[in-house]
């Protein structure tokens, strides 16, 4: 689920994100289905909820943002704290990950405007909460 950065806020540990770039730039991706439906060999059937919440988060800042330096020391130290993302009209969370990492050295991506850093986090559960 995509979300624009004039409209929610993110944090990861005790780290604000500042200088978020512009657009759709906080997403939330969960890879797995939260139920699956079985049918049995008599041809009964039901729905199983899966225990797999997992979920990658990605974060795009502006190059010049004072939070690439703090992520990036906590990139190489391999912190694991919460991801939360908030309503800006609001305050109220939208999106939590307890245990989230930064599992991926951010890439530069260059573009006409400014250079971004897209960074990429992981954590086993997650929550989100489309807005409206």
């Amino acid at each position: 689920m995509p979300y624009n950065s004039s409209r929610v806020s993110f944090s990861f540990n005790t780290t604000a994100a500042v200088g978020m770039a512009d657009g759709e730039i906080v997403n939330w991706d969960f890879p797995n289905d939260e139920t699956s439906s079985y049918v049995g060999t008599r041809g009964e059937g039901g729905n199983v909820v899966s225990p797999d919440q997992r979920c990658t988060i990605t974060v795009t800042l502006q190059a010049d943002s004072p939070t690439n330096a703090v992520w990036y020391s906590y990139y190489l130290a391999k912190t694991e704290g919460p991801a939360t993302m908030r309503d800006r009209s609001s305050t109220a969370v939208v999106g939590f990950a307890e245990k989230a990492m930064i599992t991926k050295q951010p890439a530069q991506v260059r573009s006409r405007d400014k250079p971004v850093y897209v960074w990429t986090f992981t954590a086993p559960r997650g929550t989100v909460v489309p807005l409206a």
